[in-house]
């Protein structure tokens, strides 16, 4: 039987958010990589010139992944909101739609940035609340934390660009806060991912190696060229490097294995949505990198509606 032929049979898409989530997150990796690190890095090298032909080539695969990125997130939000209402979560589903239509508005510059960054703030505010009330404890935990984190750092930026708030000594304490928050969100991710599984607290030997070596790049690299790589972390993910560079290695390490875990569970819309929650940043980087941590919500949601239904259905067999 043919895809065609199955599709009209069962009423199943032929592709499903899942699916379209799995390449976002290859294309949003692929373009982080090339063009918001490489290329940003390349420009620092002497004699770049010299090899201007392979330069261009690789930043055209950059920019080539962001447009694959921002389409696939274009068709992405829309099917994880028609596969939420299925499941039940009209809520959600209103929320990425609204998403959808201010994303679209502020693209066509309908909207200015005066408007659209407290909407998206709001948005996601709303969506997290909507999701976390469905969460199990330690997913809510980390979820929980890296949001406060986001909408920190986003109301600052908020209160300072649109309603000119004066910058003093305590305000300004408010991305630092909201840094300290995403760090220790993703620094618990790994242990607190492990318990909501019901995996062991200690990682297999390979996984516990590979997020060793994770930790270990991300606080050499920190330690080797610490301005540098604070710009990149700023333009990226919002964070200003200001804690210990093994505060950041250690992060990445223990999100490395929250991310392993989902997916050695067999949890692979969890270990997309962790993923596109923290490729989007905190705060309010760009219309883009918000719609990764809409997604990801999203995507959040769909993962543990369906295991609820799973409860549900286990529980009635077992009362049976």
């Amino acid at each position: 039987m043919t895809a065609t032929a199955r599709h009209r049979v069962t009423g199943t898409p032929l592709v499903s958010a899942q699916w379209l989530a799995t390449v976002l997150v290859a294309a949003s990796l692929v373009e982080l990589m090339i063009l918001r690190v490489g290329t940003r890095t390349a420009i620092h090298i002497p004699g770049l010139e010299e090899i201007a032909g392979p330069y261009r080539v690789f930043a055209a695969t950059g920019r080539l992944a962001f447009f694959a990125a921002v389409v696939l997130l274009a068709v992405l939000l829309p099917y994880l909101a028609r596969e939420l209402l299925v499941a039940r979560q009209s809520h959600a589903a209103a929320t990425l739609s609204i998403f959808v239509i201010f994303a679209g508005l502020g693209a066509l510059r309908v909207i200015g940035s005066n408007v659209m960054a407290p909407a998206v703030t709001a948005i996601i505010a709303s969506l997290a609340v909507v999701v976390l009330g469905r969460e199990r404890r330690p997913l809510n935990v980390v979820v929980g934390l890296f949001i406060l984190a986001y909408l920190a750092h986003a109301s600052y930026g908020i209160l300072q660009s649109s309603f000119g708030v004066e910058a003093t000594r305590s305000f300004r304490r408010v991305p630092l806060a909201a840094e300290l928050v995403a760090v220790l969100a993703a620094a618990a991710s790994g242990p607190l991912m492990r318990r909501a599984l019901g995996l062991a607290v200690a990682p297999s030997r390979r996984m516990m190696w590979a997020s060793f070596v994770v930790g270990v790049v991300v606080t050499g690299a920190i330690v080797a060229n610490p301005s540098t790589v604070h710009i990149l972390m700023l333009w990226n993910f919002g964070l200003t490097g200001s804690l210990p560079a093994a505060a950041y290695g250690f992060a990445a390490a223990s999100l490395t294995v929250a991310i392993a875990s989902s997916l050695r569970a067999g949890r692979q819309q969890l270990a997309l949505a962790l993923t596109l929650l923290f490729l989007g940043g905190m705060g309010l980087t760009s219309t883009y990198q918000s719609g990764l941590v809409v997604a990801g919500l999203g995507l959040l949601g769909l993962a543990v509606g369906r295991d609820n239904r799973s409860v549900d259905v286990a529980g009635s067999a077992a009362r049976r």
